[in-house]
């Protein structure tokens, strides 16, 4: 009789075992598409043209640039020498474009801001990931 006692409990055990496996299938399953996809979903890159970018920039104080050898907009306080600079990094959406209004909070301070540009992002050529950034 005791056989008998002990078969629902190594059915109940199997089934818990089964359910656990499927449930740690079902992680890896998500770890290994969250691993794949993860440059779509950490980077949202916006594209732009240089045209356009320089038609916005148009509107900024004199002295304004686009440094295109260091992948950054870079704008002049209207003082004859700025206090110091303020180097701007966007994070991992949009690009720096989205940014140039910060320019009159610094320049007020009197500093030069320097928005720069991540590969992939804005004007800039290339792919967003680690490595580049």
């Amino acid at each position: 009789m005791p056989e008998f006692s002990s078969t629902p409990t190594k059915l109940i055990k199997n089934r818990l075992i089964a359910g656990l496996a499927l449930l740690l299938a079902a992680y890896l399953l998500v770890c290994a598409y969250m691993y794949a996809q993860q440059g779509q979903l950490m980077y949202r890159p916006q594209r732009h043209t240089v045209p356009a970018l320089l038609a916005v920039m148009s509107d900024l104080p004199a002295g304004s640039m686009l440094d295109t050898e260091r992948h950054a907009i870079v704008t002049e306080p209207p003082q004859s020498a700025s206090r110091g600079t303020v180097i701007f990094y966007h994070g991992n959406s949009g690009h720096a474009w989205k940014y140039l209004h910060y320019y009159r909070h610094f320049h007020t301070l009197g500093y030069r801001l320097v928005l720069a540009e991540y590969p992939g992002f804005g004007w800039r050529d290339g792919q967003p990931n680690e490595p580049h950034i």
